[in-house]
């Protein structure tokens, strides 16, 4: 039986100088060879980060977009399946409801497209507020297209009531 001489000062300066070497570097004993891998967290963050802010960077167009799209969404689906009895329970609060509802629209179709931040959700209801201020152009623009989408009721109610080429939300109008 051999007794080693090493005493636990030698063994520790010996593995301080190894990790001296290895400094950044992890070693993976794989069978009988042994590998150095570099151990570089910040550069792979950066490497994975990268790709996500450059495609990030014009997300503020599906963003408005689909609270646009979730406007005409609910807007549609409140022309076609409102009953009295909803239309009571609402009451006064019908604007309030229809942008809620297409708030609620606008962020399941922003899943889709992985507008998760909260940036990209206030502009979604931007989007929104912008598609209640100027959906009613529709009626005048295209009018075949909103009486298939919505109603002809609803097209002959917004060409009554408003003017074509304007932004108008709770008696506020905007003329461009």
């Amino acid at each position: 039986m051999t007794i080693s001489s090493t005493s636990f000062n030698d063994r520790l300066m010996r593995i301080e100088k190894i990790s001296a070497k290895n400094k950044g570097r992890v070693v993976l004993h794989v069978g009988d060879r042994e590998m150095n891998v570099r151990a570089d967290s910040e550069m792979l963050r950066g490497a994975i980060a990268e790709p996500r802010a450059k495609r990030r960077f014009f997300a503020f167009i599906p963003a408005l977009a689909t609270g646009m799209a979730g406007f005409v969404l609910a807007s549609a689906l409140r022309e076609h399946f409102m009953t009295p009895q909803i239309a009571d329970a609402i009451g006064t609060h019908a604007d309030l409801a229809l942008f809620g509802a297409a708030l609620f629209a606008a962020f399941v179709m922003g899943l889709f497209f992985k507008l998760l931040s909260k940036k990209l959700f206030v502009l979604q209801a931007i989007g929104v507020v912008i598609a209640m201020a100027g959906i009613h152009n529709l009626a005048f623009w295209q009018p075949t297209i909103a009486s298939s989408v919505f109603s002809d009721a609803w097209v002959q109610q917004k060409m009554a009531e408003t003017e074509p080429g304007t932004l108008a939300y709770a008696g506020a109008v905007i003329h461009f």
